[in-house]
């Protein structure tokens, strides 16, 4: 699968970046297998396979071998289903009987028993042997009587007496190239279009595959009891096996001969890099298995587009050991031309988009991770990894823990999540949004479907858009998405110094500070969330006041001395303010792009705001000259451009009187004409609008936001009736200007 939905515009990148991210995604990809392993589709799917397979390899049996009787042949293909080899996870003893474990038996060991049977196994009744036996035989056209698909066999066949592509060395050539119908490289060359290409990818995945020994691969080994953790228990069956090789008895802690395949290898190379870089966990190289398995499904007659549960058997049966992660049996499925996921690149499907895609029921999965206590109310890896810097643990701080994120807003976003979820009763202004936006909120299944999509992550996300940390996060947007802008640091810089310097002024001149400082400045001037009521300043905050007050007042009394001494203790703390802001910058920085890409992520969770038919009328108050502002509406004129881009994440508000309070708050600052602000009306037609109301910590402001990306087009014949709406308001500035703008195009489209 190639992207082909709108991405955050810094691609998560920060959060695949975080030490935590590869722990915690290889985990999420380990319980996803438990929850496919636990599913009764999958179940099924698992069970079919083998009594398909068995039913296969008797028919062939008889084709191959007319001088034996179906009871002599009966046991002699059974006993392909099983091995001895205690080091793979779902053997069992044949003395269990293949019926048992196609009617009992958990996925584990059905995907084994086909493992074995399929081209495990050195008995002449496996498929592989039974096949390159008729194929040597001339005979490989009868296989058709067995049920076999004597397409793709024929298709294989022919790539078996093919030479290797040239590109690929002699060592690379021998290691997916051999006299087997279930070699991979005849496999990927004939079955996909794209052959030569995944074969160079299969195998550099597989370059830096390191043998662990000693105490790196003993540490590792699993136990009944790592099983049992995921929900993935062992069968009385497979511990018998266990215990038979280990020659022991087996309990919960005993190390397990299981061998899975990040036990045995620890992967390294290039590849291996490059995949981690791109927030992909990596456990064994791209599944030679997996490739293997659908070939053998594909020849019992499977097609690529029904082997949807088959390969949710597959993830069940190798994401939980882990002997694979997902990105690497995903890719071997593509690789013989199963479901279709690309090659990993910079900007292609990353880790979020691709766990959200797996076609599971999401909510099921969710309640699978919580009830087992996989995973914190069911987070996804990035949602997780979200609320964890947010401080959703305070008895564990992340070193790097967000500034934006107090313990009032953590609160917000909490309990707003567990009102999605039904764990609290639903706030009026939740089920008036629901309502609003065209939803039932007295149907449970509204709910379900929201909280599935929006979690406490992305509440919180959205709750710190709406406080101060608004203004940042659009200058970290505007710097990414603007063609040749500089780093946003020097303004961020400005900005956060400006607002420094007058917050101090103000508070030593006994004035009250009337806007929301932004909680980057906690522990900087003040030790607690910013607020005008009992203030708490640093020691350094308290120095720079305490200077300036004593500025003035040797400025009153003429005190030349304690003029000079004021000034040079006001020096000292402005200087130590400025190199503790300076040195907040790069992590201030990291922390908004998380932010960005999150507060996306959220919107991309809500419904849209209005239709082409029936749009919904929204108002922002805004300076309307200034370059950026001129990317954003667009130009009217001669020579103008009359459509608007947001570089940014664009807020509006249904309530025409908050827009004409921030217009006059834009015309308070100075220095700005009537006729250089208005009021920009938008006709929301369902392209890119959320309403985020409920999920604001201002929800009166009745607050709708475009993401970053969002174009609209400028109305040159606006209804007359919009805009006297507008003009009649008895705040709007004479003078002043009123724009009319309609969503334009999908966004991302």
């Amino acid at each position: 699968m190639a992207r082909t939905v709108p991405a955050p515009v810094f691609g998560f990148a920060d959060f695949f970046a975080d030490e935590g991210w590869q722990d915690r995604a290889a985990e999420f990809e380990r319980n996803l297998g438990a929850y496919l392993f636990n599913q009764d589709e999958v179940h099924r799917a698992a069970s079919r396979a083998v009594d398909q397979l068995r039913d296969t390899l008797h028919r062939l049996a008889a084709i191959a071998h007319p001088d034996k009787s179906p009871a002599q042949i009966e046991p002699l293909v059974e006993a392909a289903f099983f091995k001895d080899d205690g080091s793979s996870a779902g053997q069992v003893d044949p003395s269990i009987g293949l019926q048992t474990l196609i009617d009992e038996g958990n996925v584990r060991e059905q995907m084994t028993a086909f493992f074995n049977a399929a081209y495990n196994s050195e008995n002449e009744y496996g498929l592989a042997r039974m096949l390159l036996a008729l194929k040597d035989s001339g005979r490989l056209a009868e296989a058709a009587a067995a049920g076999v698909d004597v397409g793709v066999l024929a298709t294989l066949g022919h790539q078996l007496d093919a030479p290797p592509p040239p590109s690929l060395s002699p060592t690379a050539a021998a290691r997916a190239f051999y006299r087997d119908f279930f070699s991979v490289g005849p496999a990927v060359m004939g079955l996909t279009s794209r052959g030569e290409p995944n074969i160079t990818e299969f195998i550099d995945s597989r370059t830096g595959r390191v043998d662990r020994s000693g105490v790196d691969l003993e540490s590792r080994v699993s136990t009944p009891a790592d099983y049992e953790r995921l929900g993935i228990d062992l069968s009385p069956r497979e511990l018998a096996f266990q215990a038979r090789h280990l020659g022991h008895a087996v309990d919960d802690t005993t190390p397990l001969a299981i061998r899975e395949g990040a036990v045995l290898h620890d992967l390294q190379g290039d590849w291996a890099a490059a995949m981690r870089r791109l927030g992909f966990p990596v456990q064994d190289g791209i599944s030679g298995t997996t490739s293997r398995m659908l070939v053998a499904a594909r020849l019992l007659g499977t097609q690529p587009d029904q082997a949807g549960a088959f390969l949710g058997a597959l993830m069940g049966w190798m994401l939980p050991g882990p002997d694979h992660s997902l990105l690497e049996v995903l890719r071997a499925a593509d690789a013989v031309g199963v479901g279709r996921l690309d090659p990993a690149t910079a900007g292609s499907l990353n880790p979020v988009d691709l766990y959200r895609w797996m076609p599971v029921d999401k909510h099921d999965l969710r309640e699978f991770l919580a009830d087992r206590g996989l995973s914190r109310d069911g987070l996804f890896p990035h949602e997780e990894a979200y609320l964890v810097r947010a401080g959703a643990d305070p008895a564990h701080p992340h070193p790097r823990q967000f500034t934006a994120t107090d313990t009032e807003l953590r609160a917000f976003a909490a309990e707003r999540a567990a009102m999605l979820r039904g764990d609290l009763p639903a706030h009026p202004v939740l089920e008036h949004w629901l309502e609003r936006s065209g939803y039932d909120p007295h149907d449970p299944a509204t709910w379900q479907a929201l909280a599935d999509q929006l979690t406490e992550a992305h509440v919180a996300a959205l709750a710190v858009y709406s406080q101060s940390t608004y203004p940042l996060i659009h200058i970290t947007l505007r710097a990414a998405m603007t063609p040749g802008s500089p780093d946003p640091g020097p303004e961020l810089w400005n900005r956060l110094w400006g607002i420094t310097g007058q917050y101090l002024d103000a508070l030593s001149q006994g004035q009250p500070w009337t806007v929301e400082a932004p909680n980057a400045l906690t522990g900087l001037l003040h030790t607690g969330p910013p607020s005008t009521v009992d203030l708490q300043l640093t020691p350094l905050g308290a120095a720079w006041v305490d200077a300036n007050q004593r500025h003035t007042a040797a400025l009153a009394a003429r005190d030349d001395a304690a003029l000079i001494t004021a000034d040079r203790d006001m020096a000292a703390a402005r200087q130590q303010l400025e190199d503790q802001l300076r040195a907040r910058l790069p992590r201030l920085q990291e922390e908004l792009r998380w932010h960005a890409d999150m507060v996306y992520d959220a919107l991309m969770a809500l419904p849209v705001v209005g239709s082409p038919t029936r749009p919904v009328i929204a108002y922002r108050g805004d300076e309307l000259n200034d370059p950026i502002k001129q990317v954003l509406y667009g130009t009217d004129g001669p020579g103008g451009n009359p459509r608007g881009e947001a570089r940014q994440v664009l807020s509006v508000t249904r309530d025409l009187d908050t827009a004409i309070r921030f217009l006059w708050r834009d015309l308070a600052k100075g220095g700005l004409r009537r006729e250089d602000v208005g009021v920009v009306v938008y006709l929301l037609t369902g392209v890119g609008g959320r309403d985020i109301a409920p999920f604001s910590m201002y929800p009166n402001e009745s607050e709708i936001v475009l993401p970053p990306g969002s174009t609209t087009a400028r109305d040159a014949a606006p209804d007359k009736a919009i805009v006297s709406v507008v003009e009649n308001h008895p705040g709007f500035p004479s003078g002043a200007k009123i724009i009319v703008v309609r969503e334009a195009r999908p966004h991302g489209a």
